[in-house]
């Protein structure tokens, strides 16, 4: 099991963290990095510096302003390394459906998000992405796919609940999701 460690502080008011998996985080990292509080970022690969490591990459994208007030790192997403209730909000950019044990992900976004905590949702469903076409480009978990509803249902039984989302049934999820507070 990780070590679990508090959020970054360093006397930030929003500490946060975000999950990235795949290509296309460089606009995610420019956005968030303008934001005046400590944030986390995760990539999800092999090891956190190694030849297929998202790090050093990612790095390339923060500004000189933010790359003391950022951190990123290769994390599991069914083991996060903080501490319980430790985080204001998670945001999950389409990562959720790589994971083979997504629903422990999902429990382990709840576990580390305070009470109230945010979890910012962009996720894709399997008719997006087990095309014939993609099926053959793109790697992706075979067995336990989530649709709409097994998402949605998975949602609540980790107490988190869709404050506001955009949803196309067929293709994916753009949502808000609030942990219950205590």
């Amino acid at each position: 099991m990780a070590q679990r460690h508090d959020a970054p502080e360093a006397g930030c008011k929003y500490p946060g963290g975000g999950m990235r998996s795949g290509s296309g985080s460089k606009p995610h990292l420019q956005k968030f990095s303008a934001v005046p509080a400590a944030h986390s970022g995760f990539g999800f690969g092999n090891d956190s510096e190694g030849k297929d490591s998202p790090i050093p990459k990612a790095r390339t994208h923060l500004s000189l302003a933010s790359k003391d007030a950022v951190y990123l790192y290769v994390g599991d997403a069914v083991d996060l390394p903080f501490k319980t209730g430790s985080l204001d909000a998670v945001v999950g950019f389409g990562f959720l459906h790589h994971v083979p044990d997504w629903r422990q992900g999902l429990s382990e976004i709840a576990r580390v998000l305070k009470p109230a905590g945010v979890y910012y949702i962009e996720e894709l469903y399997p008719s997006l992405y087990q095309n014939v076409i993609t099926k053959r480009i793109l790697l992706h978990p075979e067995q336990d796919r989530f649709t709409s509803n097994d998402f949605r249902k998975a949602l609540d039984e980790a107490h988190l609940h869709l404050a506001d989302a955009f949803e196309l049934k067929k293709m994916g999820i753009l949502g808000v999701a609030t942990k219950d507070s205590l």
